[in-house]
Formats: structure tokens, sequence, C-alpha cells
């Protein structure tokens, strides 16, 4: 499993979840998505600006 931080990402694959909403995160709203299939590909298109 591979992890991508962004704020908008797409994801190309054979089967894409629904989003799911990470509780433990606040206020974040952070979501997790699956995604399968050969190949299957996430890009960050919009990435997180630091303070």
């Amino acid at each position: 499993m591979e992890r991508l931080l962004g704020k908008k990402i797409r994801c190309v694959g054979r089967w894409v979840g629904k989003p799911v909403l990470i509780r433990q995160t606040g206020g974040h709203r952070a979501m997790s998505v699956i995604v399968e299939g050969r190949p299957a590909v996430a890009t960050v298109i919009v990435g997180w600006k630091k303070k």
C-alpha cells in the first residue's frame, strides 16, 4: 500500500472505492480511497502548502 498526501489527488484504476472520512484527523477532514487494478495510478494534482 502506498500513501499520497495532497489537497487534490487523481485516481485511475479498474475499481475506485468511495472516499471514506478518517475520523482521527479532527478538523483536517482527511479522506481514504482504495484504488485497485493493473495499472492503478494515483497522482497528486494540488499539493499541500507548508506554513
